[in-house]
């Protein structure tokens, strides 16, 4: 098997890869005779963890090994790759570091070491989980460096329900195991950055989802009639080629009445599942996140196909974007 050389930036890409892969080994390898007192390993943690070796480690593989992803190959702006560099660099870092100053009290799963004492130094002074920052770091990087929005946004896509369902559990865990010592920690540091960063983003992606939910639901509710009536007005709204067929909000193309149709269905649903992601538990907003990055995958990668045909609208590409980018990190940051 060769790695696919027709994108240079791969081969960056896999070097981190490998690295990413020797140092969770290596600490695996040193913490494998430690005992535990207490283990929170059920059927949801199995998936969990199971769900993100599809994204981090089966997607790329199969990306830079086969030609299976071919379809869904695409071209980055020429800053993203360095970008993604950039950030992979730091994410390795923190990546290591988390493991070096957990040491001996370091798990794969929920998990509490005989004799486990509270880490608040190095990385863990200012912030609950730097390791699951670092992972959300290194799946920014497989976006910017791998050219393809399939493999390139797998670890995303996989990352964000185990962070979000997990998150909790384990803060239960350290609760329940370090009780106020542990809320004391929680109340002078943040979960993936300092505290005060932390909320201020919160708050402002928060904003910014809550509007774009708003503005969904305003769309069918003021248009929804005359878009299932008038298929021509559902291209003014959402996006036409030249061919005359509906470009919808999920990437998908449509013709006509039934296209219609199906676009204002597709846009409730989305509408739905962020107001439910808004107003519900943890539960929720993982899977309010999923159907929203599944959604946002599917719409890009229409965009970049349909590049050049007669649909290219790039304020609507930026607009989407900034409030994708403000629900991720509001979903992501918002506390229980």
């Amino acid at each position: 098997m060769k790695v696919d050389l027709d994108h240079p930036w791969n081969m960056v890409f896999l070097a981190g890869f490998f690295a990413y892969i020797l140092i969770r080994r290596h600490y695996a390898e040193s913490v494998k005779h430690e005992k535990s007192a207490v283990r929170r390993i059920d059927i949801l943690e199995k998936g969990l963890m199971g769900f993100v070796m599809l994204g981090s480690l089966l997607a790329p593989i199969l990306y830079l090994f086969t030609p299976l992803f071919r379809f869904a190959d695409n071209r980055l702006p020429p800053f993203a790759p360095w970008v993604g560099t950039a950030t992979m660099v730091v994410a390795l870092w923190m990546f290591r570091r988390s493991h070096v100053d957990l040491g001996r009290h370091w798990s794969i799963s929920l998990e509490v070491r005989e004799g486990h004492r509270l880490i608040t130094h190095g990385v863990y002074r200012r912030i609950r989980h730097p390791m699951y920052l670092a992972i959300w770091l290194w799946s920014l990087a497989q976006l910017l460096l791998l050219e393809n929005w399939l493999a390139g946004c797998a670890a995303l896509v996989t990352f964000a329900p185990m962070y979000i369902l997990r998150t909790p559990r384990e803060e239960a865990l350290m609760l329940e195991t370090f009780g106020d010592e542990y809320r004391s920690f929680i109340a002078r540091s943040g979960r993936i950055l300092p505290r005060p960063v932390e909320r201020s983003l919160c708050f402002v992606s928060s904003s910014v989802a809550t509007l774009w939910v708003v503005y969904t639901l305003y769309t069918v509710l003021r248009y929804g009639g005359a878009v299932v009536l008038d298929a021509e007005t559902t291209g003014r709204i959402f996006g036409v080629n030249k061919d005359g067929r509906v470009v919808s909000g999920l990437g998908l193309t449509y013709h006509g009445v039934r296209g219609a149709v199906l676009v204002v269905v597709e846009i409730v649903a989305v509408g739905i599942s962020l107001l439910a992601a808004h107003l519900a538990s943890a539960a929720w907003r993982a899977a309010g996140l999923t159907v929203l990055v599944a959604w946002a995958v599917l719409w890009f990668g229409n965009a970049v196909w349909l590049q050049g045909q007669g649909w290219d609208r790039p304020a609507d590409t930026v607009a989407l974007t900034v409030a994708l980018v403000a629900t991720v990190l509001w979903l992501v940051t918002s506390r229980e």
